[in-house]
C-alpha cells in the first residue's frame, strides 16, 4: 500500500487553477496516494482523492462568529475600541471567524479520515491551527508552504496584522518544516519575527514542465512584452499602461492575460490613453498551458507595487513559468528576486512600479536587443541545467522521504 499525501488549500483556487497545486499534485502522484482538501467540492484532477468541507453549513456557522466576535470586540476590549476604527475592528473579527470556523470544520474532517503517519503539505496559513492540534492527538507530519508573507499583506491593519500572526505563529511552531519557495529570505524573516528556534526549511522552486517550443531567439521590433496574473489593484498595472505611452509603437507591445473584476478599468485606461494600438488583452488559458502560450513573447513581468512587507518579500510564479518559457524577465527589487536575477542574469529590476520606472526598464529592453536575446538563452539553459523541473522533482520527492521519517530531520 502506497503512503499518502495530503494537500491542504482552503482559500486558494482548486488544483486545475493553482500553480503550486498543479506542481505538487503531478509529482507526488507518480510515487504516493494523494489526497486534497478544500473548502468546496471541485472537479475531479487525475487520480486524486477530493475531500470537501459542507460550505452551507460552514457559512452559516462562520457568520455567527462574525458577530460574536465584533461584540466581544467592542464590549469587552474597549482599549480596542479607543485604538482602531470600527472597520477595522470588523475585519479583524470576520478573519478570526473565518479562521476559527474552516479549522473546527477541517480538524472534525481529518480526525475522521486520516491515518497516524499521514504527510500533509498546508498550502496556506489559514489551515494551520487544525494541523496543529491534529498533530498533538495524532502522530501526523506536516509542513507549511511558503510564498508570501502571509500577515503583511495589507496597508494600515494593524490589530488584522497581529491577529495573522497570532494563528501564523502556532501553526508554524508546531510544524516538521516550512517550504521556501523563494531564497529562503521569507523563511528567515517568519524565524526572525516570531522568535522561534530554528525553523527546518526545505527550498523548492515551483516550475511548470518543461516547454515544447520557447520564446523566439532573435528578437526583432516590436518588442513584446508580457504580463500573466492576477487583474488586481496594489499590482501597478495601471500605471504600466501609462508607461506604454512612452513606448514607441513600433518597437514595443504589451500583452495581458489574467482573470478579475479591474480588467474593466485597464481597458478604460487604455482607452482614455489612446494606447489601443499597443496594449491588448488575451483570453486566459489552462494553467497546464501557461508557459507554452508564454513563448510568444519576449519578456515576462512581475508585477507588484512595493508599498506592503508582503511585497517587498514577492517571490513571483511568474517568473519561473517565463523563464520556463525562455523569456527575459522584468521583476521588482524584491528581497527575494533581485538575488535570483542577480545571479542568473536573466533580466532587470524596477524599484517600484511607477510610470518612471517601468518606462526605464522597458526601453532599456528594447534600446539592448542583444543583452534581451541573451538573458533570453540564460532563462533556457538555466532552465534546462541548473534550476527547472526535474531538479525541483528530484528535492520534493527526497523532501517527502525525510518528512516521512521524522527521525531523520536534524
Amino acid at each position: 500500500m502506497r503512503k499518502r499525501i495530503n494537500l491542504i488549500s482552503l482559500d486558494t483556487p482548486p488544483i486545475k487553477k493553482n500553480p503550486y497545486l498543479l506542481f505538487l499534485t503531478d509529482i507526488l502522484t507518480k510515487y504516493y496516494d494523494v489526497s486534497y482538501w478544500g473548502l468546496d467540492k471541485t472537479e475531479e484532477y487525475c487520480n486524486v482523492t477530493m475531500f470537501h468541507i459542507n460550505s452551507i453549513f460552514l457559512n452559516f456557522s462562520k457568520r455567527i462568529l462574525r458577530q460574536l466576535s465584533v461584540l466581544f470586540l467592542l464590549l469587552f476590549k474597549s482599549r480596542v475600541v479607543k485604538l482602531y476604527s470600527f472597520t477595522e475592528i470588523k475585519k479583524t473579527a470576520t478573519y478570526i471567524a473565518e479562521i476559527i470556523g474552516n479549522n473546527v470544520f477541517l480538524f472534525a474532517k481529518l480526525f475522521h479520515k486520516t491515518n497516524h503517519d499521514d504527510v500533509f503539505f498546508v498550502i496556506n496559513a489559514g489551515s494551520l491551527l487544525a494541523l496543529s492540534y491534529l498533530k498533538k492527538i495524532r502522530n501526523i507530519h506536516y509542513c507549511y508552504c511558503i510564498y508570501e508573507v502571509y500577515p503583511f499583506q495589507y496597508k494600515d491593519t494593524k490589530l488584522l496584522t497581529m491577529s495573522m500572526c497570532l494563528f501564523e505563529k502556532i501553526g508554524i511552531k508546531d510544524s516538521d518544516f516550512v517550504i521556501d519557495t523563494g531564497e529562503n529570505k521569507i523563511s528567515v524573516f517568519i524565524n526572525k519575527i516570531y522568535k522561534l528556534k530554528k525553523v527546518n526549511v526545505q527550498n523548492i522552486l515551483i516550475f511548470p514542465p518543461l516547454v515544447v517550443k520557447y520564446s523566439r531567439e532573435k528578437t526583432i521590433y516590436p518588442v513584446k512584452f508580457y504580463y500573466h496574473g492576477a487583474y488586481s489593484t496594489n499590482r501597478g498595472l495601471e500605471d504600466l499602461i501609462y508607461a506604454m505611452k512612452n513606448i514607441d509603437v513600433r518597437k514595443g507591445r504589451l500583452y495581458f492575460r489574467g482573470m478579475g473584476d479591474f480588467r474593466e478599468e485597464l481597458e478604460a485606461i487604455v482607452k482614455k490613453c489612446g494606447v489601443n494600438d499597443r496594449v491588448f488583452f488575451l483570453k486566459s488559458v489552462e494553467t497546464e498551458r501557461l508557459s507554452d502560450a508564454a513563448t510568444d513573447f519576449d519578456v515576462g513581468l512581475t508585477m507588484v507595487k512595493m508599498n506592503v512587507l508582503n511585497h517587498k518579500f514577492a517571490i513571483g510564479f511568474k517568473i519561473m513559468e517565463n523563464m520556463n518559457a525562455g523569456l527575459a524577465i522584468i521583476a521588482p527589487n524584491s528581497y527575494n528576486l533581485k538575488p535570483m536575477l542577480d545571479k542568473y542574469k536573466v533580466g532587470i529590476l524596477y524599484k517600484d512600479a511607477t510610470i518612471d520606472e517601468l518606462t526605464r526598464v522597458m526601453s532599456y529592453c528594447i534600446e539592448n536587443l542583444e543583452w534581451l536575446d541573451a538573458c533570453k538563452q540564460v532563462s533556457k539553459y538555466c532552465v534546462k541545467n541548473i534550476i527547472g523541473r526535474r531538479f525541483q522533482e528530484d528535492k520534493l520527492v527526497q523532501f517527502v522521504k525525510i518528512l516521512s521519517t521524522p527521525n531523520d530531520i536534524i
